[in-house]
């Protein structure tokens, strides 16, 4: 695995499993679904939209009155400058403070909190969710790629977005401490993350 620092998503394998887990809907999808996964993609995604989101855009200013107003404005901001338009960061102090700085891109509350979109919301909560559920907890080489996942729920919560259920948090937490426990050698580091970690289960269970 390889890692440049010690926040959540500071490792390659981090990087991969998000690469996963938050994705552009396809062209033909509802126009909430459309939208919504754009916006989705833009908070945490940004260079992936950035790449391959131009024709995505297109095709849900395509919809027009389909969407609300205030959505159809901030999809045109993009068509305009989708790089520019990028740049701006959105992750609170808290949470960069467990996270890092990586994939840390704009949250149009225009598209996330778009009517008719929760579904969408859920449905990337959910898939974060599984992966923490089965996450590695023999140590942290093998499981700091899953607890990537643990950033995505903490922006989602910390936004109000979605919140799962304590007693599912409290096995991830079990499932972590474990690894943590597993993990004997190249301690300096791993407890710089473990503190990171333990501040993204904060975050979660501060909403």
């Amino acid at each position: 695995m390889g890692t440049w620092d010690d926040g959540l998503y500071d490792n390659d394998a981090a990087l991969d499993l998000l690469a996963g887990l938050v994705t552009l809907p396809t062209v033909d999808a509802s126009p909430a679904e459309l939208a919504v996964g754009i916006g989705l993609v833009a908070w945490m995604q940004p260079v992936v939209l950035q790449m391959r989101g131009e024709g995505h855009v297109a095709a849900a200013l395509a919809h027009g009155e389909a969407l609300p107003a205030a959505a159809r404005e901030v999809l045109e901001v993009l068509a305009r400058d989708l790089e520019g338009a990028l740049k701006q960061r959105s992750r609170s102090e808290a949470a960069r403070a467990a996270i890092g700085g990586y994939n840390d891109g704009p949250r149009f509350d225009a598209l996330v909190r778009l009517p008719g979109g929760q579904v969408s919301i859920d449905a990337l909560g959910e898939r974060a969710a599984k992966v923490l559920d089965r996450a590695d907890d023999v140590d942290l080489y093998e499981g700091a790629g899953d607890f990537a996942a643990l950033g995505v729920v903490a922006q989602l919560v910390e936004a109000g977005l979605w919140q799962p259920a304590p007693a599912r948090v409290a096995e991830w937490r079990a499932r972590f401490d474990r690894a943590d426990a597993g993990t004997r050698e190249e301690r300096g580091f791993w407890d710089d993350y473990v503190a990171r970690v333990r501040l993204g289960f904060e975050l979660v269970a501060r909403a």
